[in-house]
């Protein structure tokens, strides 16, 4: 297990910066992205006087983008982390009890995919389009003229 200081240093080497959201990045395009699965990092304290970093990961259907996240963790941070991490994380040591002791803010995982490339990971070739008839997927198809060998 990483020690508190390795695992901030690692964080300050992924993300350098933290928005007003609460979100940890490196670059500005990281800011405006939207995000379906997003990690929490916390420290938290125990009752024996032990200190660690914790993280939860959060996952959504839609993609969010930051100050959405932040609306969500506003809202319902506190519920989650009293009713399911703190539970499993003391019944997993049950000589300490544990608790949050600093926030330190969340990284986005990955921007949440379009639904032509969601289509096109999934093997579709054909994607439907709002306004409801489809189009064939970007692909190149060879023609007998493009496998020919000058010789």
């Amino acid at each position: 297990m990483a020690t508190i200081a390795e695992t901030l240093t690692q964080l300050r080497k992924y993300a350098s910066k933290r928005s007003t959201y609460g979100q940890l990045y490196s670059t500005d395009a990281m800011t405006r992205g939207r995000y379906r699965t997003v990690r929490m990092w916390t420290v938290m304290a125990s009752s024996g006087g032990n200190y660690r970093t914790h993280q939860t990961v959060f996952k959504k259907d839609a993609g969010r983008d930051a100050k959405q996240w932040a609306e969500f963790f506003r809202k319902h941070f506190a519920d989650i982390y009293a009713g399911a991490i703190l539970p499993g994380l003391n019944k997993r040591d049950s000589s300490q009890i544990w608790s949050v002791q600093r926030v330190i803010g969340w990284t986005g995982e990955a921007r949440a995919r379009k639904r032509k490339a969601k289509a096109k990971a999934k093997g579709k070739r054909h994607v439907k389009r709002e306004s409801g008839h489809t189009r064939m997927a970007a692909r190149r198809h060879k023609t007998k003229s493009s496998r020919r060998t000058h010789g």
